[in-house]
């Protein structure tokens, strides 16, 4: 079993390779949230997200699939980054866990198996999660070349100092997105508005 799990992660970081590289996620200034559809009795509509995503692609937008992998769930947040990278997904994107809080070492743990299966954003949302990831743990995350970046949304002295370290950074936040030098860019719901 082992040893398929080896030849599966080889042949997803294979096929990853083949799709995009780390720095064109890194390279991209607006990253547009799509919304989850889902059917009456709770399945995801397959349908209604692909009917989303060729919109995108009708109105000139590259699309870079950055999926929602995070979880409670040390289990799941595995999980879910593998199913992802295995369907084409570019970027996994993993939020501190928002119900319960482990020490900050154990989360490290879970995120540095989700690092070595690839490519990852971390989201920092203290105002969702009620607890903010501390710079000391993704300056050891960014020791790895699968790290893409951080969407952060505590601020701009936390943006600031991360540019500063050389560490990509996305905000969700306009009015930060706008006043910053450094800041890579936006990673917001809202910018499917316009289209």
């Amino acid at each position: 079993m082992a040893m398929l799990k080896g030849y599966y992660r080889t042949h997803i970081g294979s096929l990853r390779k083949q799709l995009t590289s780390i720095d064109d996620i890194r390279s991209l200034r607006l990253i547009a949230a799509v919304k989850t559809p889902y059917l009456p009795n709770g399945q995801f509509d397959l349908e209604a997200y692909d009917n989303l995503v060729n919109m995108q692609i009708a109105n000139g937008i590259q699309v870079k699939v950055v999926g929602n992998a995070g979880s409670n769930c040390t289990a799941e947040a595995i999980k879910a980054t593998e199913r992802g990278f295995a369907v084409g997904m570019h970027s996994a994107l993993h939020i501190s866990p928002y119900y319960g809080k482990p020490p900050w070492m154990v989360w490290l743990l879970t995120i540095t198996v989700c690092v070595s299966i690839g490519p990852v954003i971390i989201y920092n949302n203290p105002p969702r999660t009620a607890q903010d990831i501390p710079p000391s743990v993704i300056e050891i995350l960014a020791q790895s070349p699968n790290l893409v970046g951080v969407k952060e949304c505590s601020g701009n002295d936390r943006i600031k100092y991360y540019t500063d370290q050389g560490i990509v950074v996305w905000t969700g936040f306009d009015k930060e997105a706008m006043m910053l030098d450094g800041i890579v860019g936006l990673l917001e719901f809202s910018l499917l508005l316009a289209t």
